[in-house]
């Protein structure tokens, strides 16, 4: 470890000497600093000078800096009990810094400057937060794409036992980057004074919850707004910023930037600015620290109890997913199929929740261009309807409950105005590495069983669709902020391995065909009339560049028959209506917004807790105005049904089908 503080390098060389001359030599083996009573300067009046004590903890700290390079420790008997425990840490902290970097031995040059705090903002931007949010007369904002993380970091192969995740083109959310630079002054006496520097004592130092410090939130890439969909500015990279039109530019795709959007730009570095949550116990007799997602706690800072201390018995208790969510019939189907399938059992076992579900529409003239816009409605009709579903799995990891895989599902009848034409679009699939197993074959095996069992779940559907196309690494798509180590495949290796996973669901009687692109249209496109996919939200650029479009169609985009003719059907899911969680843009905002981070297997808990409990806060919120608004769609009790139902539905869905 290393103490710190904010300024520029190349100054705390100058301050290192004149402090080092200033230092009276301590203890060459206990690594503590000497006490040097006659050098105190540790009165009230001392802080007064500091801010007027506007930051207690911050004075403190200060205070202490300036007591620790003169080579003395302070009488803590003149300090307040806040103050006392904030010095004790510090000095706690101080102590392995002397240890490690020879503070108050003889010759020591002083500290070592190797990092630098920065300023936290709010961590995004609200207004950026309404411009493209999804509503439920949304269509699908982007075309299925795919991708694969390997877990093992070490090679990528095209076997289902590798991750699948997915991307998602989030809006370009700027960071308010600035960093605190003040540097340290030295008087005419030539003795070092401090003033509002900040010092290398960790802001979570104390913590009893882990051995980690400085944990600040991960951040993403930032999609530069340079035609090349492709371009991104990665963490660590300094980028061009237009607030007025908030614009990113990578620095390359800047040059050629138009001079409107230049004339506003501020050079920025998209780097990380947000520090974790230190909760301390409200116990006066207590006060331990931890970090909020160590202690997996919700709600109000400022009413944290810690494990240890005896707690409200009226406060309300953590909404989880398996007890608190109701099941569908295609959520307790799922859970049966799978679990047994992988031989999962135990806290192993996976389980199945439907979070998101409305129905959504979307005006034919935005979406075909307008050449062929009379065409294309004779085919649609003006409007496309379609429902729209978000399907998340859970598992019971380290006391804990983690959601490691969603699937955005969009169901069209009666598609392109073709009775009993009901194609069912894979849109969006994500996974995180926190699985146990880990690995691609539990991912493969819950698409492969989602997209039959979906197929019969109300309605019988002909057609499932999806396309695979890999994301460029540190995109999200629906779980933010995934490990720096899950890798992303390549398109061709994403493409084997959506052929591998399909092929075994073809072995296991769940498909009856997988045809690609270039197999359904041989001989090509002549007109974009000929297209039989769902219509995209970008479909009016994609037709202008038809032709490559297709080319990469061709190997990419599969059309799968699902094997459910002479299967039963499944209860319909019920609408649950507008929360935060159908619209995956909204969620994902949500996320950001509330820093529900799946970077790590203890943040994923904290995020998936959070999730669930803000999502079942949505549902209570939105009871009446649902029935209000429509009878039909039901609440949270008339979703549930009893264990009874349960097995028997499921007993009479295992009858039905070979799978």
């Amino acid at each position: 470890m290393s103490l710190c503080f904010m300024g520029p390098l190349h100054q705390g060389s100058a301050t290192r000497k004149r402090a080092t001359a200033q230092r009276h030599r301590g203890s060459s083996t206990s690594g503590t600093v000497e006490k040097k009573p006659k050098h105190q300067e540790t009165s009230p009046q001392s802080f007064q000078r500091q801010g007027e004590l506007k930051a207690v903890v911050g004075a403190a700290i200060n205070g202490l800096t300036n007591l620790l390079l003169r080579g003395i420790t302070p009488d803590p008997a003149i300090f307040s009990e806040e103050i006392k425990e904030t010095l004790q840490n510090s000095l706690d902290h101080l102590a392995e810094v002397a240890s490690s970097q020879g503070i108050g031995q003889s010759g020591s040059s002083g500290s070592t400057l190797e990092h630098e705090f920065t300023a936290s903002p709010s961590p995004i931007p609200m207004e950026n937060l309404d411009r493209n949010r999804g509503t439920t007369a949304e269509i699908a904002d982007q075309p299925e794409t795919l991708l694969v993380g390997n877990e093992n970091e070490m090679e990528q192969n095209d076997n289902p036992d590798v991750d699948v995740t997915l991307q998602v083109e989030t809006d370009n959310i700027p960071r308010n980057d600035e960093v605190v630079d003040e540097a340290e002054q030295i008087d005419n006496s030539g003795e070092l004074q401090v003033e509002n520097i900040a010092v290398g004592v960790p802001h979570d130092a104390g913590v009893v919850c882990c051995p980690q410090r400085n944990l600040m939130f991960e951040i993403v890439n930032l999609i530069c707004a340079n035609d090349n969909q492709k371009c991104r500015v990665k963490p660590g990279e300094k980028y061009q910023f237009n607030p007025k039109e908030n614009k990113v530019f990578c620095l390359e795709c800047f040059g050629n930037a138009k001079e409107d959007d230049k004339k506003d730009c501020e050079e920025r570095m998209h780097m990380k600015t947000d520090f974790e949550v230190v909760l301390t116990c409200r116990n006066a007799e207590c006060g331990r620290k931890l970090h909020k997602v160590c202690a997996r706690y919700i709600g109000n800072d400022r009413k944290f109890v810690c494990d240890r201390c005896p707690k409200d018995e009226n406060l309300p208790k953590y909404k989880t997913a398996k007890k608190d969510l109701a099941t569908t019939a295609l959520t307790d189907i799922l859970e049966v199929v799978v679990n047994q399938e992988l031989g999962l059992e135990g806290n192993q076992r996976v389980y199945f929740r439907e979070m998101g579900s409305a129905e959504a529409k979307r005006s034919l003239k935005g979406l075909v261009p307008e050449l062929y816009f009379k065409d294309f409605k004779k085919i649609y009709k003006k409007t496309i309807e379609y429902v729209k579903r978000a399907l998340f799995a859970f598992q019971e990891i380290n006391g804990g409950e983690v959601s490691f895989c969603a699937m955005y599902i969009q169901e069209y009848k009666d598609f392109a105005n073709k009775e009993e034409k009901n194609v069912l679009i894979l849109h969006y699939l994500d996974t995180a590495p926190h699985s146990t197993p880990s690995g691609g074959r539990l991912s493969g095996t819950i698409m492969n069983y989602t997209l039959f069992h979906a197929s019969r779940t109300g309605t019988r559907f002909s057609q499932i669709q999806l396309w695979a196309q890999p994301p460029l690494q540190g995109d999200d798509y629906v779980f933010h902020n995934h490990p720096n180590e899950q890798r992303y495949k390549t398109t061709s290796q994403l493409v084997n391995w959506y052929k591998n996973c399909l092929e075994i669901g073809k072995t296991k009687e769940l498909f009856k065909n997988v045809t690609m692109f270039g197999e359904k249209f041989p001989n090509g496109i002549q007109s974009p009339l000929d297209l039989d996919i769902a219509p995209l939200e970008e479909r009016q650029i994609l037709m202008e560049r038809l032709e490559p479009f297709i080319k990469e169609l061709e190997t990419t985009y599969f059309y799968i028959v699902p094997n459910n003719k002479n299967v039963d059907l499944l209860p319909p899911s019920p609408l649950i209506g507008r929360t935060f969680v159908e619209n995956r843009k909204d969620f994902l905002y949500k996320c950001m917004e509330k820093h529900w981070q799946w970077s790590t297997l203890r943040t994923a808990i904290h995020a998936t807790s959070e999730m669930v409990n803000h999502y079942c806060e949505k549902l209570e919120q939105g009871k009446a105005k649902a029935q209000k608004w429509n009878n039909a769609i039901p609440t949270v009790s008339t979703i549930r049904r009893t264990r009874g139902q349960k097995a028997e539905e499921i007993n009479s869905s295992e009858l039905s089908t070979s799978s």
